[in-house]
């Protein structure tokens, strides 16, 4: 349903706000979600698996993608949108989520982490170096990449090399220049 959604951390179905929906209406929509690793952006199955990035389909096409954080926050992309604002949206507590992705890789079980900007960063990077010798993560947005860094200082610190990825825009500059004299 047009609006709708689905929380991938609690597994439960919300509807807009502006729609009125009965119990058996809600009970039959979450049973006919389709969930998959849907490779798309050139990443492969194998990648959604790893970071457990899950795609909600709806009629064969891909519909709401679901990144959750190991405190069980949820940053989901809108696969189709009208209005930008409406790109992303957030399900559960991501106040302070810190990295993306660490919790797919112990501390310093790696020879250097790299920490990217956006949700699909880390994942194209572990992509890209075929996960060797790489623990991509991903900040929150590089408005908050400072605080994510520094919540996870120790876990970042515990890799013997460092690279910051983040987007070469203003943004993107801005927080290269706040996260590096960190470490």
């Amino acid at each position: 349903l047009e609006g709708d959604g689905f929380c991938f951390s609690c597994k439960e179905y919300f509807k807009d706000k502006d729609k009125e929906l009965t119990d058996e209406t809600i009970n039959e929509v979450i049973e006919n979600i389709e969930f998959e690793y849907y490779p798309h952006r050139r990443i492969s199955k194998r990648t959604f698996e790893f970071y457990d990035i899950k795609t909600v389909m709806k009629d064969n096409l891909p519909y709401q993608t679901g990144f959750e954080y190991p405190g069980k926050g949820v940053k989901i992309r809108n696969q189709k949108f009208t209005k930008p604002r409406d790109k992303w949206f957030t399900k559960g507590d991501l106040k302070s989520p810190g990295l993306y992705g660490r919790d797919k890789f112990d501390p310093g079980s790696k020879e250097f982490i790299v920490i990217c900007e956006g949700m699909y960063d880390a994942p194209s990077v572990y992509e890209m170096l075929r996960g060797k010798s790489v623990a991509p993560v991903s900040v929150t947005s590089s408005g908050m990449a400072r605080r994510d860094c520094i919540q996870d200082w120790e876990y970042i610190n515990s890799f013997k090399k460092i690279v910051l990825a983040f987007d070469n825009d203003d943004a993107g500059r801005e927080a290269t220049k706040a996260v590096a004299p960190l470490f």
